[in-house]
């Protein structure tokens, strides 16, 4: 390597490159003469003590001086420079920089007005490697006053955060997508699901089944109460509000909620099973709700109708029952009470024909008696039948209940 004259104090000069790696050899060998800050031995005390601090150090750091900003660098600082190391040495910022120039711009005019500042994660496309590159970075840029107090250059640190900002915005995007197939999924839910947070119960979402189930479709970012109103007089927000309070779940079946149709005005009456969950922080604070449910307003319309369904066939079943009754009945009266008829026309036409003696009166009138009886003990077995048992509630076979 060439080694140029690093001026009159040569000696005292190197002492300034000392311990600075690469960058440093490469400052002791460099053509000064070249350069728009001269040669070191001319350099201002401020310049060479900044230097001598930069080239050992570790971190990313550089120097900017003069009027046309001459850059100068430490090892740490050649991975931002890519293809450009060892040409930018010495060079204005400006050429350096030249594809970022008018972004870094206002932050150089303003450290140079004694202001320093402080950029974080800064975007820049930087061409390092030959080609444009996105890259981000945290600069501090502060101001170097010369022997006089003048600001004459700017001294910096760097830290590149590229790899970092890249793997938190994959990580940003995956987690964005696995939420959003999260909110897909939740949102095709067969059942309703909505979220809440805060003691005022503000939605944060709800699904399609919920939105159906209430009959309104914009929820989120209004509370429980401003949405659907007509739940405070049926008491449900104060459930929400203990469940909010006691961290005790609220688990509700078959429960009815009348709910008002925005479109026509009308009461809609449903029913749902539902649970109410609290949703809490990492610190076990609740922060919110979370409610899980099922409309089960058809099935509870299908055991009406089943009901109201058997109760009609049982009275059925109880008419068709009393007409089979009235039938024995009375064809179970039919032979006594005809045998009574069939005596007393007989004894009538006897009496009409004066041929009535005292054995046919007798075994007339002993007719009459035993079918009167019969006709009574059908009656009165009917009548203590009836006593002991639940009246449409017991089969029992009349004819039977005739010979007993």
């Amino acid at each position: 390597m060439v080694t140029y004259d690093l001026g009159a104090g040569s000696k005292e000069n190197a002492v300034i490159f000392a311990g600075g790696g690469e960058v440093g050899a490469l400052m002791r060998g460099h053509d000064w003469s070249t350069s728009p800050i001269g040669y070191p031995d001319t350099w201002p005390q401020a310049l060479r003590t900044a230097v001598s601090m930069m080239l050992p150090n570790k971190h990313i750091m550089f120097t900017t001086w003069g009027p046309e900003l001459a850059f100068l660098y430490n090892d740490a600082c050649r991975p931002i420079l890519g293809g450009k190391h060892t040409w930018a040495l010495g060079r204005p910022f400006r050429e350096v920089w030249s594809e970022v120039w008018d972004e870094i711009t206002p932050l150089v005019e303003t450290a140079l007005r004694a202001e320093a500042t402080l950029s974080e994660n800064l975007q820049l496309v930087l061409e390092r490697n030959g080609y444009p590159e996105d890259c981000w970075f945290t600069f501090s840029f502060s101001p170097l006053r010369d022997d006089s107090g003048k600001i004459a250059g700017l001294f910096y640190t760097v830290s590149e955060t590229t790899e970092r900002t890249l793997v938190e915005r994959r990580l940003a995007a995956e987690s964005e997508q696995l939420r959003n197939e999260f909110q897909a999924l939740y949102e095709q839910a067969p059942g309703f699901l909505a979220t809440s947070r805060g003691p005022q119960h503000l939605f944060t979402f709800a699904n399609a089944s919920y939105r159906e189930f209430v009959c309104r479709d914009q929820l989120v970012g209004l509370t429980v109460a401003e949405a659907i109103p007509e739940l405070v007089d049926q008491g449900l927000i104060g459930l929400l509000d203990q469940v909010y309070e006691t961290g005790k779940r609220l688990v509700g079946n078959g429960m009815q909620i009348d709910l008002v149709n925005p479109a026509t005005g009308l009461v809609v009456q449903r029913y749902c099973n539902y649970i109410y969950q609290p949703v809490r922080d990492a610190q076990g604070v609740i922060t919110g709700l979370f409610c899980q449910g099922y409309d089960v307003t058809q099935q509870r319309q299908t055991a009406d109708a089943l009901s109201a369904l058997q109760s009609e066939l049982i009275h059925v079943s109880r008419v068709n029952a009393m007409g089979t009754m009235a039938a024995t009945l009375a064809h179970e009266l039919n032979q006594p009470l005809s045998a009574v008829v069939n005596y007393t026309a007989g004894i009538r036409r006897l009496v009409e024909s004066q041929k009535l003696d005292d054995r046919q009166l007798m075994q007339a009138l002993q007719g009459i008696d035993e079918g009167s009886r019969r006709a009574g003990d059908i009656i009165r077995n009917l009548r203590e039948m009836t006593n002991r048992r639940e009246l449409a509630r017991d089969a029992f076979n009349l004819k039977s209940a005739m010979d007993e």
